[in-house]
């Protein structure tokens, strides 16, 4: 096909240390669901960080209780900060031998954090960055503003609660998938894992203990056409647009699938746990 590139490879299993604390977050975003009245101003990434692109061993196989401490970059989002707190330092975890893990920074509008969460991470040390004054990024936004200048390279930057929470809220973090095309971003929450794949052809290796079997591609900033390979409903240089035919409730039927598209494409897949 004309317009291939350099081939791209998605494979999860270098992002299981983020990944699987996901799996774990996951019943924790269902736990403390946000309420309307403290989505104001801000988006429902609750919690994000950064980790370096290697190979995992066998020991992170399974889910850890809490986010990985092993993460270069741990940062809330403005009212995440409440979510972490109250599920880290609640009745279920009064016995818990582990320490919290301390998010390294706490940044956004600062309208949903409470004070006494604010409070508790600024004795213990955490820097809170008040970026009110610009009001055309978003918390998502600036967090993965932040995590790009001061995380590790290569990097790779997982964002939880991304899927949660208001219609508007959620559009604006796929646009973040196009934004910062040029980074590793992958968003997660509520049973969903969803990152960019970026036009021409793209390898994508899924974990087996941790995706599918639902997954699908979505032409979101416009019409593409795109071959696959290693799904039950493969497509064949077949054009998708919103308003026509979309890859949606797919299921995952190889350990590797192959995409090739002449438009970037959201791929998302079903997350286990």
């Amino acid at each position: 096909m004309p317009w291939l590139r350099p081939q791209a490879t998605i494979d999860v299993r270098h992002l299981l240390p983020c990944v699987v604390a996901a799996t774990a977050f996951r019943a924790l975003e269902h736990r403390c669901r946000l309420q309307p009245s403290s989505m104001h101003g801000g988006c429902p990434c609750s919690f994000m960080h950064t980790c370096p692109w290697r190979p995992c061993s066998p020991q992170h196989c399974h889910p850890p209780r809490y986010p990985p401490c092993t993460a270069t970059l741990r940062i809330c989002a403005d009212g995440g900060a409440n979510r972490l707190y109250d599920e880290l330092r609640g009745p279920s975890h009064a016995s818990d031998s582990a320490p919290m893990p301390l998010p390294h920074a706490i940044i956004g509008d600062l309208d949903s954090i409470r004070p006494e969460v604010a409070a508790y991470y600024h004795d213990a040390g955490v820097a809170i960055t008040d970026l009110s004054h610009d009001q055309d990024s978003t918390d998502l936004q600036k967090c993965v503003d932040y995590a790009a200048a001061h995380g590790c390279r290569p990097q790779h930057i997982v964002a939880f609660g991304a899927h949660g929470g208001r219609l508007d809220h959620i559009l604006s973090n796929l646009g973040c998938l196009y934004r910062y095309r040029h980074l590793s971003l992958v968003l997660m929450g509520e049973g969903n894992i969803t990152r960019l794949v970026p036009r021409g052809r793209t390898i994508v290796r899924p974990h087996a203990d941790l995706e599918g079997p639902a997954c699908g591609l979505v032409p979101l900033a416009g019409p593409a056409r795109a071959s696959t390979q290693g799904l039950k409903w493969d497509m064949d240089d077949t054009e998708m647009r919103m308003g026509g035919l979309l890859s949606t409730s797919n299921i995952l039927e190889a350990e590797e699938v192959v995409v090739e598209s002449d438009s970037d494409l959201i791929w998302t897949v079903q997350c286990k746990g």
